[in-house]
């Protein structure tokens, strides 16, 4: 196994009430909306430079060489499909910047963890992101706001 360590941006996508929307869902259903949400979340990431890692479950793992870019994805996807947008599904999406272990077909580390806990505390709606991807953002492209130290 090939193991490299870049610098990049880890981003976690997340649908909002998932668990609710399943709970009643017979398998073709399910896989129905694992399928609709393939297609929600991953030409909108793709067009600004990510790479989709993995999919689980409701949610999706994808890598940017650009902070600025992974921040602008996850804007553009929760705007797209957030509260008022007339969309069935709210998603929250979570970014963090720092060095990245990567396989062929998998990434780990630190910065997927911190990347994975944002996104665990991160509103419906919402985009978060660590100071890391904060420092290193072109902070003029993006309207952002702090959230506190949590």
């Amino acid at each position: 196994m090939e193991l490299r360590t870049r610098t990049q941006t880890v981003v976690f996508t997340d649908m909002a009430d998932y668990t609710r929307s399943v709970v009643n869902s017979d398998r073709e259903a399910l896989r129905l909306l694992l399928e609709r949400h393939q297609t929600m979340v991953e030409p909108v990431l793709t067009r600004r430079g990510g790479r989709i890692v993995k999919g689980i479950g409701d949610s999706f793992m994808a890598l940017f060489d650009s902070a600025t870019d992974a921040v602008r994805a996850c804007v553009d996807l929760v705007e797209a499909h957030g509260p008022g947008s007339g969309s069935s599904v709210t998603f929250r999406a979570s970014c963090a910047t720092g060095d990245v272990e990567e396989t062929s077909n998998d990434a780990f580390g630190e910065t997927v963890n911190l990347s994975s806990r944002i996104n665990s505390k991160t509103p419906a709606g919402e985009v978060w992101l660590s100071s890391g991807t904060w420092h290193f953002m072109n902070q003029a492209e993006i309207a952002w706001e702090t959230t506190g130290r949590h």
